[in-house]
């Protein structure tokens, strides 16, 4: 939840990686589906959140696995412990935290997990974020081909798929969730999707960012909520931006994700653009927010499922693990 403007240019050597491996098979080969694996990333999870060991100019850097971050980023405090040499862009990104302006370093090696990778220009983190990780990889590198997301076995997986359009892709499960995908764009390159709650359709991204499932206020609003319905649980939240974002927790009688039914789903609510049109009132900001996602689908989900995120279908397909959903929730099976 950052950007707005044209992103960074981001030259990494690795960028073609995930299709290395297409070219080892015959050319006139039967044209079935080939699923490839084409690397994977282990994970740690800590805090509800997802971590990669990485490098920077050979500097051991711990990096958060954020879906729903646009771009992989440097922090700010790791940045300066190292001697980074920064320079200021005139793009500004904005998050629950309100605007912050960007910086930019050019690195001479940088690397995620076991994928290696040489010279890079990258986007550093505002000196007002709350940093307890050394970066963040976004999505416009792990949505460079079909992402598998498996946090019960600590893992990332990468796809390449040849001849697989119409094949069924979720091997570990013949009976899984499948949802339509809508893809990013340009200078956005989460995509996104529909869920149904209290039987209206509310605009949705993935966000292994995120430790916990936040819906948009004025949507909360619309789906009949009322402050007086709200519950006891209230607190704040923090991301770009040098402000806190207010939450308090709402039940919802019933979300629907696919074929999944959760009943009584206890779900944050916030205002998730509030601080940005504190800090900038133009009409680009307030087209932007227009067509943002309503609802961040957060780790309290994603950490009790396992998901593949099918770019080259256009469609994820998730199973449910068993476990406990949101803050609290009554499944139905």
């Amino acid at each position: 939840m950052q950007k707005l403007r044209q992103q960074l240019p981001i030259i990494l050597a690795f960028i073609t990686l995930l299709s290395s491996t297409t070219n080892t098979f015959a050319q006139d080969a039967p044209k079935r589906c080939r699923y490839i694996n084409s690397t994977k990333l282990q994970i740690e999870l800590t805090n509800q959140q997802a971590f990669v060991i990485g490098s920077v100019n050979q500097k051991a850097a711990k990096l958060l696995v954020d879906t729903g971050s646009y771009n992989t980023v440097i922090g700010y405090n790791f940045a300066k412990k190292n001697e980074l040499v920064l320079a200021h862009t005139d793009t500004i990104s904005y998050g629950i935290g309100g605007e912050t302006r960007e910086y930019k370093t050019k690195l001479q090696e940088f690397s995620i997990g076991t994928i290696k990778g040489g010279q890079t220009l990258l986007k550093v983190g505002s000196e007002n974020a709350t940093e307890t990780y050394d970066g963040l990889i976004g999505a416009d590198f792990l949505y460079q081909s079909d992402l598998e997301i498996a946090v019960n076995q600590g893992v990332l997986r990468f796809f390449t798929p040849q001849n697989c359009e119409n094949s069924y892709l979720a091997y570990w499960d013949k009976n899984a969730n499948e949802v339509d995908l809508e893809l990013g764009y340009k200078y956005d390159a989460r995509p996104s999707f529909f869920v149904t709650i209290n039987g209206q359709r509310v605009r949705t991204i993935l966000d292994t960012g995120a430790q916990a499932t936040i819906i948009n206020e004025e949507t909360a609003r619309s789906l009949g909520m009322k402050f007086s319905t709200l519950s006891q649980h209230q607190g704040s939240a923090v991301g770009i931006g040098k402000r806190t974002m207010k939450i308090q927790a709402a039940s919802f009688e019933k979300f629907q994700i696919g074929e999944e039914l959760i009943e009584n789903a206890m779900i944050s609510v916030g205002d998730l653009w509030a601080n940005s049109k504190l800090d900038k009132t133009s009409p680009e900001i307030t087209s932007h927010l227009k067509d943002s996602a309503q609802l961040i689908l957060g780790m309290d989900f994603i950490r009790e499922h396992r998901i593949l995120v099918a770019l080259s279908q256009r469609k994820i397909y998730m199973s449910y693990l068993g476990g406990p959903l949101f803050m609290s929730a009554e499944k139905d099976n």
